[in-house]
C-alpha cells in the first residue's frame, strides 16, 4: 500500500513495506510537523484580497498546521478565509492580526463559518466534513455556579487579619441563605455590612440592608431615607446643600431654604441667593425667550429674545441674531484694489462689486451650492481665476473674463472643478494672431502685453513659398507643366513665465512677385521682437520655391520652412521632385508622377517629406472622399510627408502621433497642446472627439497628397478659447502634392501669441 496523507495533520502515513532504509527520515519528519502543530504560526494575506485559502500541505511544513496560527497583512473589506483541505478535523487559536479594522470569516466548506473581527482571538474547530464542512467556535469559558459547603478563605484583606467567606446554612438563622463576610457581613437577600467594616480607617460604612436606608458615616454626610427615599448630600437633615425631596419630585439646594427646582418650573425659595454669587444671582429675573451665554468678555450676560422671524447665528466666535434667510447677497464686498482678490467659500452668496480695472478676482474651491453675484463697473474685462489649475466654467478652462459693464451676472459651484455662469463665458486670456495677408513691404504690428498677464506662448508657421509648374531643362521650351511636392512649414514654440516683455512686435512675411530658386530670400521672414524683457529674437523663414518655368520639376529637391530664435524649433519637411522618373515626364506622359508634398514640421522633428516609391490611384483619396483619378493611363502618384520625420509609403502618406509629446507644456493649464492628424488616407481626427469630415493629407481634385499640417486640428487650446473647434492656425501648412499646370501658391507665416492670465 502507497503512502497516504488522510490525517488531521496530513502526516506521510508509511504504507505497507514501503521506504526500506529511508522510513527513519518520515518519521522524523512526522515528528516535527506533529511539534508544529503545537506552534505558533503565521501567514500574510495578499493586500485586500477578498478571499484567501490556507492549505495544509502533505508531510511538509506549513503555518496553517499550527495550533495559534496568526494572519496578516492590510485589508480593507471581509476577507473569507478557506482552511485546506476539507476532510481536516482539527482545532486553532486563530488571531484576526490584520490591519485596515476589517474581519476575517474561516470557513471550511458549504457549513457554517466563523467571524473574527480585527485584534480578537477566537478558539475554532472544523469538522472535516467534506464539501459541507463547517467551522465552529469554542465559546467563552466560564462558570455557572459556585457552591461552597465550608467556609472559603480568600486571603488576608489587610493587616488585620482575613476576610472569610462562609454560606449560613441555619435556616432559623436571620441570615440563612447568606454569604457572610468575616461573620459579620452578609450577602444574600440583604446585604449586610458590619461595623467593623472600615473604608479608610476613620470613616465606617454602617448599617445597613438594601431595603433599609445606606449610610455613608454616622453623621449622615451622604443619605438614603428608607421611608421616602429621600437622598440628601454633604449635610445632615435640616441643612443639607442639596436634597431630592421624593414624595414632591423636586430638587432643593442649600437646604430647606435653598433653592428648588420641580419637575415643571423652576422657583427661587424665600431665602435669596446672596450677591457673592454674581452668575447665579442671573437666576432672580429669568426672563421669557431669554438666554444665558459666554459673552465677548468671556463673562455670563443674557442674551435677549431676538425680533419676530430671525433665527440664532454664530460668527464662529459670538452668537447673535439674524433674519431668517438673510437678505440676497445682503453681504457686499468691493474689490477696489489692483491685484488678486481673493473669495473664500464663507463668503458665498456675497455680490461682488469690482471697482478696479486692474483687479482679479480668485474664487475658492469649487463646490455644490457656494454662489456669487458679480459686477465690473470697469470699462476693462476682469479675470476670475480659479483656485487652482485644471478649473473650468461653462466647459471653459478659467481664467474668464467678465465685462459686465452695466449689468449682473451669478456664477455657482457645481463640484470641486467646475462652475457655471448665467452669461455668455469667454476666455480672459488675450489671444492673438498675426499674418501680412496684404503681402504690404511696411508689415509690422506691435503688441502690447496686458499687466495682469502671467506667462507668454509664442506659436509661429514659417509659410509655404510658390512652386510653380517648370520645363524640363531650365527653360520653356520643352515644358513639363508639371511641379514637384512643395515644401512643408517649418514650426517653433516658446513660452515666457517670467521677465515678461512689455512689447511684442510682428514684422515682414512680405512676398515678392518673382523668387529665384532658392525661395524668397529676406523678404519672405516673418520676426517677432520685443522691448523690454526676456529677449524675444524669432526668424520664420518660409519654404524653398520657385515660379514658372524657372525650376526643373525632375530634379527639384526643396528645404522646408525654418524657424530660430524659439524654445522648439523644427523644419518643414522637404518637397521632391520625380525621384526614378524618366528623363521626360511629361504631364500627358504614362511615366508621369505626381509627388506629395512634404508635412509640416513638429517639435518631434523635421516634418516629413513624400514617398520615394510609387502609389497607384486607388490608395490616394480626394479632399471629397472620392477616389483620386488620373487622366492618362500608367499615371502615378506618391503619398506626402506627415510630421515628426514620418515619410510618406506606396501605400499611405506619412504618419504622426495623435499628440505630440514634445511640445511645451503651457501651464497652469492642460499638457501637450496639439493634435497633428497624419498625412495619410481617409484621416479625421476623431480620436480627439471631434470629425471634421475633412480629409488632412490627401489630395485635391488636380493635385496628389498635400503633407500633414502642425496644430490644424482641434487641440487641448479649445479649452482655453472656449468650445468647438479651435485649431492652433488659421491656414493649411502642409505641402500641396505635384498637379499638371498648377502653380503651388504661397501660404503667409502666421505667428499666434497667447497671454495667459491664470
Amino acid at each position: 500500500m502507497a503512502s497516504t496523507y488522510g490525517n488531521d495533520l496530513r502526516l506521510e502515513e508509511i504504507g505497507d513495506g514501503e521506504q526500506s532504509g529511508t522510513w527513519g527520515a518520515t518519521t522524523n519528519t512526522n515528528l516535527e510537523l506533529i511539534a508544529e502543530a503545537l506552534s505558533f504560526g503565521t501567514e500574510a494575506i495578499t493586500t485586500n484580497a477578498d478571499t484567501h485559502t490556507t492549505t495544509i500541505a502533505d508531510g511538509a511544513t506549513d503555518p496553517g498546521r499550527s495550533l495559534y496560527l496568526k494572519y496578516t497583512g492590510t485589508l480593507d473589506s471581509t476577507c473569507t478565509i478557506t482552511i485546506a483541505p476539507n476532510s481536516i478535523s482539527k482545532t486553532w487559536y486563530i488571531e484576526n492580526g490584520t490591519s485596515g479594522s476589517q474581519s476575517i470569516i474561516i470557513s471550511q466548506g458549504s457549513g457554517a463559518n466563523v467571524t473574527i473581527p480585527t485584534g480578537q482571538t477566537k478558539i475554532v474547530y472544523s469538522d472535516g466534513a467534506g464539501s459541507g464542512a463547517a467551522m465552529a467556535e469554542i465559546g467563552t469559558l466560564g462558570v455557572t455556579n459556585i457552591n461552597v459547603s465550608t467556609a472559603a478563605t480568600v486571603g488576608t484583606l489587610d493587616t488585620s487579619g482575613a476576610v472569610n467567606l462562609n454560606l449560613v446554612t441555619d435556616s432559623t438563622s436571620s441570615t440563612s441563605g447568606a454569604l457572610i463576610v468575616d461573620g459579620g457581613v452578609g450577602i444574600a437577600k440583604k446585604l449586610f455590612v458590619g461595623t467593623d467594616l472600615d473604608v479608610d480607617g476613620t470613616t465606617n460604612l454602617d448599617a445597613v440592608d438594601v431595603d433599609g436606608a445606606v449610610q455613608i458615616d454616622a453623621t449622615v454626610n451622604v443619605g438614603v431615607d428608607d421611608t421616602g427615599y429621600d437622598v440628601k448630600f454633604f449635610g445632615d437633615t435640616a441643612s443639607a446643600y442639596m436634597q431630592w425631596d421624593a414624595s414632591a419630585d423636586d430638587l432643593i439646594l442649600g437646604g430647606a431654604a435653598g433653592l428648588v427646582v420641580p419637575q415643571d418650573k423652576l422657583t427661587i425659595a424665600s431665602t435669596a441667593v446672596t450677591s457673592t454669587a454674581a452668575e447665579l444671582n442671573q437666576l432672580d429675573a429669568i426672563t421669557r425667550g431669554s438666554i444665558l451665554y459666554g459673552n465677548a468678555s468671556g463673562a455670563t450676560a443674557r442674551l435677549a429674545a431676538g425680533g419676530a422671524d430671525t433665527v440664532l447665528t454664530s460668527d464662529g466666535t459670538d452668537l447673535s441674531w439674524a433674519a431668517a434667510g438673510g437678505a440676497f447677497m445682503g453681504n457686499v464686498i468691493t474689490v477696489s484694489s489692483s491685484g488678486e482678490t481673493t473669495l473664500t467659500a464663507g463668503q458665498s452668496g456675497s455680490l461682488v462689486v469690482i471697482t478696479n480695472a486692474a483687479a482679479s478676482v480668485k474664487l475658492p474651491t469649487a463646490a455644490a451650492g457656494l454662489f456669487f453675484g458679480l459686477r465690473n463697473t470697469t470699462t476693462t474685462t476682469i479675470p476670475i481665476r480659479g483656485q487652482a489649475a485644471g478649473v473650468f466654467v461653462n466647459s471653459i478652462l478659467a481664467p474668464i473674463g467678465i465685462a459686465e459693464t452695466d449689468g449682473f451676472a451669478i456664477i455657482v459651484g457645481i463640484d470641486s472643478t467646475h462652475w457655471a455662469a448665467d452669461y455668455g463665458v469667454s476666455t480672459a486670456n488675450v489671444v492673438t494672431r498675426f499674418a501680412n495677408t496684404s503681402n504690404s513691404q511696411s508689415y509690422s504690428v506691435p503688441l502690447t502685453i496686458d499687466s495682469t498677464t502671467t506667462a507668454i506662448y509664442i506659436a509661429i508657421m514659417s509659410g509655404n513659398a510658390i512652386v510653380g509648374y517648370g520645363s524640363n531643362n531650365g527653360s520653356s521650351t520643352g515644358a513639363t507643366y508639371t511641379n514637384p511636392g512643395q515644401p512643408g512649414s517649418g514650426f517653433g514654440e516658446t513660452l515666457i513665465t517670467s521677465n515678461l516683455p512689455t512689447t511684442l512686435t510682428v514684422a515682414g512675411n512680405y512676398r515678392l512677385a518673382s523668387a529665384a530658386s532658392s525661395g524668397y530670400g529676406t523678404a519672405g521672414r516673418m520676426t517677432v521682437a520685443n522691448s523690454g524683457g526676456t529677449t524675444v529674437n524669432i526668424v520664420a523663414q518660409p519654404s524653398i520655391g520657385y515660379d514658372n518655368y524657372t525650376g526643373y520639376p525632375n530634379s527639384f529637391s526643396g528645404a522646408g520652412g525654418t524657424v530660430t530664435g524659439c524654445t522648439f524649433n523644427a523644419a518643414g519637411g522637404q518637397g521632391r521632385s520625380f525621384v526614378g522618373g524618366t528623363s521626360n515626364p511629361y504631364y500627358n506622359n504614362s511615366n508621369c508622377r505626381f509627388p506629395g508634398g512634404g508635412g509640416s514640421g513638429s517639435t518631434a522633428g523635421v516634418g516629413g517629406r513624400s514617398a520615394t516609391v510609387d502609389a497607384n490611384a486607388g490608395t490616394i483619396v480626394r479632399t471629397n472622399g472620392a477616389a483620386w483619378a488620373v487622366s492618362y493611363t500608367g499615371q502615378n502618384g506618391r503619398h506626402a510627408g506627415g510630421t515628426g520625420g514620418n515619410d510618406g509609403t506606396a501605400s499611405a502618406g506619412g504618419a504622426a502621433g495623435s499628440k505630440d509629446s514634445n511640445s511645451i507644456t503651457i501651464t497652469p493649464y492642460l499638457g501637450k497642446e496639439f493634435y497633428i492628424p497624419p498625412g495619410g488616407v481617409n484621416a479625421k481626427p476623431t480620436s480627439e472627439g471631434y470629425d471634421s469630415g475633412l480629409y488632412y493629407g490627401s489630395a485635391g481634385s488636380n493635385t496628389s497628397p498635400q503633407g500633414a499640417s502642425f496644430g490644424r486640428a482641434p487641440s487641448d487650446l479649445i479649452n482655453i478659447q472656449g468650445p468647438g473647434n479651435r485649431p492652433l492656425f488659421d491656414y493649411d501648412y502642409g505641402g500641396l502634392g505635384g498637379a499638371a499646370f498648377e502653380s503651388l501658391g504661397p501660404t503667409p507665416a502666421q505667428c499666434v501669441i497667447f497671454q495667459f492670465k491664470g
